[in-house]
C-alpha cells in the first residue's frame, strides 16, 4: 500500500505543485490595462464569431435598403458606398463572387481580411483567444492544485488515503480535459458585458442583431432569408449560381463560425455557438465556413461530411454541414 501511495502522490502531487508554482509566478506579472470593445462589429464577433458579423452587415444593409435580398435568396446591389471595412468587404465580395447567392456572400464576409482582421485585433488586446494558441489559465485550476496537494500530504502519514487521492486526480483530469476552450477570455467576457450595458437600450439593426442575433430582426421575411442562407442545405438552393469552392475559398482563414470547438476547417477554427466557447448571445448562433474538402457545421447541435466534391459549412441553430460529389 505503500509503494501505490507514493506512485499516486507524485502522479498527483508534482502536476498539482506545478501548477501551483505556475500560478504564483504569473501573479507577479503586471496586470495589463482593461480593455474594452470598440465597436459594434467587435461586439458582434465576441458574442459569436464571424458569422454574427456577417449577420450584423448584411441586416444593416438590407434595412437600410442598399442592398435587396430576393427570392430565393439572391442579393441585388442599390446605391452603395461602404462606410467601414466590413461594408468594404462586402461589396468587394459581391464584385469578386461569381454569384449574387446570399449564402456564398455571406461565407465570403466571414472569410474576409476586413472580418479576420477583428479577430485578430481582440486577441491581440486579449480579449479572444487564437485558435492554436495555449489553453488560457482556467479559475478552477488553482483550488485544484492545492487540494491537491492536500490530500498527497495526507497520503504519505496515511498510506490509505493513497486511493480516494488517486480518485481525486481522476476526477480533476477529467474536469480539465473535459473543459471546452472557450474563445473568449474572461477580459473579453467583461469588456461585452460593459458594451451590452452601455448599448443596453439600442434599437438600431446594428446592435440588435450583434449583440442579440437573428431573432431580432424586425423584418420577418429578412430574417427568414438570412436563416435559410446560413442554414442546411442552402448552398444547393442556386445550383445554377454555384461558384468555384477553390476560386471562393482560396484563401486560408484563421477564424471561422460554427461547431463546438477549435476544430479544423480547411485551415481554420470553427466554433461560434453560445455552447461552444462564445458569449452567448441571442439565438441564431455564428455561422459557418468552407474551404477546399473539409467542413464544420455551427449552432447548438451539427453535423459534418465530406466527399470529393468540396465542401461547405454554415451557421445558425441546429444547422449542418456536407457535400456532395
Amino acid at each position: 500500500m505503500e509503494t501505490f501511495a507514493y506512485v499516486v502522490v507524485a502522479l498527483v502531487g508534482l502536476p498539482s505543485l506545478f501548477h501551483l508554482l505556475r500560478r504564483l509566478g504569473a501573479r507577479r506579472e503586471p496586470t495589463p490595462p482593461q480593455e474594452f470593445v470598440n465597436d459594434v462589429y467587435e461586439a458582434a464577433f465576441l458574442t459569436a464569431g464571424p458569422g454574427r458579423v456577417a449577420d450584423t452587415v448584411l441586416a444593416v444593409l438590407a434595412t437600410e435598403e442598399r442592398i435587396e435580398i430576393r427570392d430565393p435568396g439572391l442579393v441585388a446591389l442599390r446605391d452603395f458606398e461602404p462606410r467601414d471595412p466590413v461594408e468594404a468587404a462586402f461589396l468587394d465580395a459581391f464584385r469578386a463572387t461569381p454569384t449574387s447567392a446570399l449564402h456564398w456572400l455571406r461565407i465570403a464576409v466571414m472569410r474576409s481580411a476586413a472580418v479576420q482582421t477583428i479577430g485578430d485585433s481582440l486577441a491581440a488586446r486579449g480579449l479572444a483567444v487564437r485558435p492554436g494558441d495555449p489553453r488560457p489559465r482556467s479559475r478552477r485550476g488553482l483550488p485544484l492544485a492545492v487540494t491537491g496537494l492536500v490530500l498527497c500530504a495526507w497520503a504519505l502519514f496515511v498510506p490509505i488515503m493513497a486511493i480516494p487521492l488517486a480518485i481525486y486526480g481522476f476526477v480533476a483530469l477529467l474536469l480539465n480535459i473535459g473543459k471546452p476552450l472557450r474563445k473568449i477570455t474572461t477580459e473579453g467576457r467583461i469588456a461585452l458585458v460593459s458594451y451590452r450595458r452601455a448599448h443596453e437600450s439600442a434599437t438600431d439593426t446594428a446592435h440588435l442583431v450583434a449583440l442579440h442575433g437573428r431573432a431580432r430582426i424586425a423584418d420577418r421575411d429578412l430574417y427568414l432569408r438570412l436563416t435559410n442562407a446560413s442554414g442546411p442545405g442552402s448552398r444547393h438552393q442556386y445550383s445554377s449560381t454555384t461558384p468555384d469552392p477553390g476560386l471562393l475559398f482560396a484563401a486560408t482563414v484563421t477564424w471561422c463560425g460554427g461547431g463546438t470547438d477549435h476544430s479544423s476547417c480547411g485551415g481554420s477554427s470553427c466554433g461560434s455557438s453560445p455552447d461552444s466557447g462564445w458569449s452567448s448571445g441571442g439565438s441564431s448562433g455564428g455561422g459557418g465556413c468552407s474551404s477546399g474538402s473539409s467542413s464544420c457545421g455551427g449552432g447548438s447541435s451539427s453535423s459534418c461530411g465530406s466527399s470529393s466534391g468540396g465542401s461547405s459549412c454554415g451557421g445558425g441553430g441546429g444547422s449542418s454541414c456536407g457535400s456532395s460529389s
